[in-house]
């Protein structure tokens, strides 16, 4: 068989052949049945406890990490990875979106976690402490991968003296240079990815329904040596995509070599299931605002002013969109803004403290027959005029009455803003590198949606943004 004809057992296969379940999704245009991830068992807290999403917080505390050519202007088709472009949001592993890929000659799959806050693409390589297992919520263990260059028939490892080695590199006097070095921290008990970098194969195909093209570009990326903390853990145990943007990320390198246009989109579903196209461009009709540095690995946007419900203030501060984060965090001002506005207008609602820090702001609803509680809408206005609308300003949890918070977290640790997966969820992002720009739009991500051609949306006016928003609300769930 040639690589050409090489077959991919699809995402909802290999799911079902770890044992994560048998329910379907629906999507009946992909001809999927992938089934859900695990659950609440196996140590995970409750879904609808304090405890779970404290756990969510406590992880992305420490996960803030410190902080190319585009293709010719013509059609070009968008690319998902080779046997689907479902992702998946698994709590058991971080709390993150993750996809299953294949790298290599022959083709060996990974679960990778999907990170558009870092910029390295890194899998586990001739590591011995790296995780080789993990045990589902049903108990079942696991067998992850772990990339062998000398397995594969396309590998390279990538010498100093290459033109994508930019790490300190010292040539010794020896005939051959050694290995291009690279390291990544991310701060969670002293948790990293060290080794050094290779070239493989990628294995992708468009993204369409039916009759779908594969190709095999050469991609470049971290072979881990060493991983600590988080990772030889419930963390990104098997790899992570850093989609940030660097000279070397992946949809950079696709469009670099004429495959792409140099843009990508992820959808994030309410019930944690996705999307990810390379190439896309987004739609018109898409809500936009641009990118505060073109030249920053991460995506960072600017917000003039919020709204909570009619309260309106005024407040400038730079936000990341950041799936690697699972809540969404503000620092100073844009905080307490935020929560100075929100209490104001659920003052009738009676407050609880919970044991967990992390959220300040959680209520118990009115009793009687005809209680509810009022959930605030949350919008921010970005430069531009385009507005983000939040589709889930708050979660509840049972401690055993019904509680809602405030799903943000005072970031205490460091001054960044980040709009995490939390309120990424409900939206297909558009982040679009050749025109500088963040776009969004209201999706549910049962179907395939991916625009390659470049689009002239316009920017609505703050107004216009806000009755957009009442419109399309009513589609999503007010609470997670």
């Amino acid at each position: 068989m040639t690589l050409a004809e090489a077959t991919f057992a699809g995402p909802s296969s290999w799911f079902r052949q770890v044992g994560l379940g048998e329910v379907g999704l629906g999507r009946s245009p992909v001809g999927l049945d992938t089934p859900p991830f695990p659950g609440t068992g196996g140590g995970l807290p409750p879904k609808d406890s304090a405890e779970y999403y404290s756990a969510r917080a406590a992880l992305d505390q420490h996960r803030h990490r410190q902080l190319s050519p585009p293709a010719a202007a013509r059609d070009l088709p968008a690319y998902t990875f080779a046997g689907g472009d479902d992702t998946k949001f698994i709590e058991r592993l971080g709390y993150l979106q993750y996809a299953h890929i294949y790298v290599g000659t022959p083709p060996v799959p990974f679960l990778v976690a999907l990170d558009t806050g870092s910029d390295v693409f890194w899998l586990p390589c001739r590591c011995q402490n790296c995780s080789s297992y993990f045990m589902t919520s049903r108990g079942k263990i696991v067998n992850l991968n772990s990339y062998e260059p000398g397995s594969s028939s396309t590998s390279e490892v990538l010498l100093c003296n290459s033109s994508y080695c930019s790490e300190p590199c010292p040539l010794p006097a020896a005939p051959t240079p050694p290995p291009c070095p690279y390291e990544i921290n991310y701060m969670f008990e002293n948790t990293l990815s060290r080794g050094f970098l290779v070239q493989d194969l990628m294995h992708l195909e468009t993204y369409t329904n039916h009759n779908a093209t594969k190709i095999h570009p050469p991609v470049v990326f971290g072979c881990g040596e060493v991983e600590t903390g988080l990772f030889l853990g419930r963390g990104d145990l098997n790899g992570l995509l850093g989609l940030g943007h660097t000279s070397l990320d992946v949809t950079t390198l696709l469009s670099s070599q004429g495959l792409i246009r140099n843009s990508f989109s992820m959808c994030f579903a309410p019930d944690g299931n996705g999307r990810i196209a390379f190439g896309d461009k987004g739609d018109a009709d898409q809500r936009v605002t641009p990118l505060v540095d073109a030249r920053a690995s991460a995506q960072y946007v600017r917000v003039d002013r919020i709204y909570v419900n009619d309260v309106v203030t005024d407040v400038g501060f730079e936000a990341m969109f950041d799936s690697g984060t699972s809540l969404t965090y503000l620092a100073g001002e844009a905080y307490a803004v935020v929560t100075k506005a929100f209490v104001s207008l659920v003052k009738d609602q009676q407050r609880i403290e919970l044991v967990h820090p992390f959220f300040e702001y959680c209520y118990i609803p009115g009793t009687g027959n005809n209680a509810s509680f009022g959930i605030p809408s949350l919008i921010f206005n970005t430069k531009g005029g385009a507005n983000f609308s939040v589709m889930s300003p708050m979660f509840s949890i049972k401690i055993p009455q019904q509680v809602y918070c405030l799903a943000i977290v005072n970031n205490k640790i460091n001054t960044l803003n980040i709009i995490g997966h939390n309120y990424l969820t409900g939206y297909r992002i558009i982040f679009d590198r050749e025109r500088s720009i963040l776009g969004w739009k209201p999706s549910n991500c049962i179907s395939k949606e991916a625009n390659t051609t470049a689009s002239n949306a316009s920017v609505l006016s703050a107004m216009e943004s806000i009755l957009f928003f009442f419109l399309v609300s009513f589609s999503f769930s007010h609470v997670m």
